[in-house]
């Protein structure tokens, strides 16, 4: 009887615990929630009006001083951060501030408040207004961003695996809408070395969390995973979208809103083995993510977890399109195999010119001429370098004598006698070797000579070339060719606008000399030619300032950090930047002075992916980014009236600015004055006035007044 009381008792209690459970309207209201999809832009605006309030507010092209962006989590609550230097792409970088805010929709508007209460923002009418401790910080619009890249079309080489009227290439492909899902499918081929174009669409759950919003996931060879996940306003981790899953952070969260169309461009090199089948070298991948480099040259060095194929072979493997519960969607998917490079399509060649008119940098060219067909040796084929070098060594006497303490005077005439016998021999050669230097310029220069090559570099070439023709030259750029500069070649053709206007800048100096260490900021740390340095770093080489320098007609990518380096004037000091000329590229850098700096492996990446940008083998923004050249001019005008005239640099800084941000003309021509200070000249006597300090006062005036 006992025993069956107990029985009894045991089976009451848990079907009373199973009835509690089943009954729970919390969590099955919380699952249904999560449970919330909208794949379709157009629906999700009509159907919840969250879905219009959530997205990126800011500049959408070009850089600012604050961007936002703003995440749904459903029923009205949101989450925004607030990003200092504007976008990701387009300014903030991980080493800049992100504050997040949270708040709710009520009465046509979302008002959010800062975790510790000293930031606010409310979102009405398509903007979101910024306060800080009751001072309106920032007023930013709604922008919608689409990648670069989007609607890239298959080069004629390229295998084809959608185009939105088959799913053929793929095993169990499904096509939902002309749109290809994701519903674990994998290539029938399989695939080595390949630079691939994917667009994906993550759906909106604003309800879900974490990784059940929007996962999915696309695996090279099978193996190696870049995240797809709709991680828009996070933090940017390893398995959020950008991420090599289990491996590597992407430098930057450029994952857009759910609902949008994003891109995926690679670069993947497989792993290496010997004829042993020893592994010898990893798998190498680079991402771009929206058209922003966000892995570089990433080495792999293990499958990921979930991997179809986990383990590392010389075997070539598929592409997978993982399906994990939510309905993301593919389209415009194309490859071109890299180990059919060779064959399929025409190795790039450039035109490599070190012959020099004028100061001669004999050791970093001596450098250069060994450094670069070492790079396309590593290339495997992709660049091929022929050199347009100095038709022996130019004539020269060498340096006129002097005369030692101890010389006698018919020792000292002697050695006068000698150098006057070499000064004739060289003064009777120079033309001839400078014939045959005019000559090689007007047979490489032509037409039909130029014609055989992709690009051109100007490797330290200094002086008044005998260039044929610089608007042909130009010309010849603007149709689709690359040209490449590297540090002299702005000291190059000073008196041919055509050239100096196309390289936006003529060597007026170095007072940062090549025996010094500097500091330099880099704008730009996801775009492909300078990945390779973080936001501020050192570097020993001579850096160079220029007249002719147009800050509308170039984007920015290094400047000299004058509040870190020594001498300190107030103007801005451009150190690399891209810009496109017609339908071409050009790619200019002022390091490369020191022939140390040639064999630094970071410079090799940064000439090698400058190269690659020029040529179109990767992508990274060129429009002009005038903004950057007057705040670096502004902030250099501050540190300069610290030093020289004891002003407080972080109140002028501020000061400076703000009156910029409010008049954007105001701010340019300050650095258009500052910069002025260059050619100004330094009294000799200490007594003169001063016309560098007259003008740095005046300038000062401006920004206090």
């Amino acid at each position: 009887m006992t025993h069956s009381k107990y029985l009894l008792g045991m089976t009451l209690w848990l079907l009373a615990c199973t009835l509690a459970f089943a009954a729970d309207p919390v969590a099955d209201k919380k699952k249904e929630l999560a449970a919330l999809t909208w794949t379709d832009p157009q629906v999700a605006a009509a159907e919840d009006p969250d879905f219009l309030v959530q997205g990126e507010y800011g500049q959408s092209s070009t850089a600012a001083a604050w961007g936002a962006q703003v995440v749904a989590l459903g029923g009205g609550n949101f989450e925004a951060y607030l990003l200092e230097g504007g976008l990701p792409g387009l300014g903030w970088t991980k080493d800049k501030s992100r504050l997040r805010l949270l708040g709710t929709l009520a009465n046509d508007s979302v008002e959010l408040m800062s975790e510790d209460k000293t930031t606010t923002a409310r979102i009405s009418g398509g903007k979101i207004t910024i306060a800080r401790d009751g001072q309106q910080l920032a007023e930013l619009a709604r922008v919608e961003r689409t990648s670069p890249t989007l609607g890239a079309k298959p080069p004629a080489n390229a295998v084809v695996l959608f185009d939105g009227t088959s799913a053929d290439a793929w095993h169990d492909g499904k096509i939902e809408n002309g749109l290809l899902a994701n519903n674990d499918i994998a290539t029938k081929q399989l695939f080595t070395d390949y630079t691939l174009h994917i667009e994906f669409r993550t759906p909106y759950k604003p309800y879900a969390r974490g990784q059940g919003r929007g996962n999915s996931g696309i695996y090279h060879q099978g193996r190696y995973e870049t995240q797809v996940l709709d991680s828009f306003g996070l933090e940017g981790k390893m398995d959020e979208t950008g991420g090599l899953y289990s491996i590597a952070a992407p430098k930057l969260n450029m994952c857009l809103p759910p609902l949008t169309w994003q891109t995926y461009d690679v670069d993947f090199t497989a792993a290496r083995f010997d004829a042993q089948g020893t592994l010898t070298q990893p798998a190498r991948i680079t991402v771009r993510l929206n058209g922003i480099t966000v892995h570089t040259d990433q080495p792999l060095p293990k499958t990921t977890t979930a991997a179809r194929i986990n383990k590392i072979t010389p075997e070539p493997g598929p592409i997978f399109l993982q399906h994990h519960n939510n309905p993301v969607y593919y389209r415009n998917i194309w490859l071109v195999p890299k180990s059919k490079t060779t064959s399929m399509l025409r190795t790039k060649r450039l035109m490599v010119v070190t012959i020099t008119e004028g100061f001669r940098h004999g050791p970093a060219i001596e450098a250069a001429e060994k450094v670069l067909p070492q790079l396309a040796a590593q290339s495997h084929g992709e660049l091929e370098f022929e050199f347009v070098s100095e038709p022996g060594p130019r004539p020269n006497a060498g340096p006129v004598p002097k005369r030692p303490a101890n010389m006698t005077d018919e020792q000292f005439a002697e050695k006068q006698r000698a150098y006057q016998v070499l000064a004739a021999k060289a003064k009777a050669e120079l033309p001839v070797w400078q014939a045959k230097v005019r000559d090689l310029f007007h047979q490489k220069f032509s037409v039909s000579e130029l014609n055989k090559f992709d690009g051109v570099i100007f490797c330290n070439t200094t002086g008044d070339l005998p260039l044929p023709d610089g608007g042909g030259l130009v010309n010849w750029i603007s149709q689709g060719k690359a040209f490449i500069g590297m540090h002299a070649a702005t000291d190059t053709l000073k008196a041919m606008p055509p050239y100096f206007e196309m390289i936006n800048g003529s060597f007026a100096g170095h007072p940062w000399g090549a025996g010094g260490t500097y500091n330099f900021i880099n704008h730009e740390p996801t775009h492909p030619v300078v990945a390779m340095f973080p936001s501020e770093f050192q570097w020993k080489d001579e850096i160079y300032q220029y007249n002719h320098f147009n800050p509308a007609s170039v984007h920015v990518l290094i400047s000299l950090d004058m509040a870190k380096s020594k001498p300190q004037f107030p103007y801005h000091v451009p150190v690399a930047w891209v810009r496109n000329v017609g339908a071409g590229r050009l790619f200019y850098t002022s390091l490369g002075h020191n022939a140390e700096s040639w064999h630094n492996d970071t410079y090799q990446q940064h000439i090698m992916a400058g190269i690659r940008w020029a040529l179109k083998l990767s992508e990274g923004p060129s429009q002009p980014n005038p903004d950057v050249s007057m705040e670096q001019a502004l902030k250099s005008l501050a540190v300069a009236a610290g030093a020289l005239l004891n002003k407080d640099v972080p109140s002028l800084t501020t000061r400076a600015l703000l009156k910029a941000k409010q008049n954007p003309q105001w701010g340019a021509q300050m650095a258009v004055e500052a910069d002025t200070y260059r050619t100004l000249p330094s009294p000799s006597d200490k007594n003169a006035d001063n016309p560098k300090e007259q003008l740095l006062l005046k300038l000062v005036k401006e920004i206090e007044n």
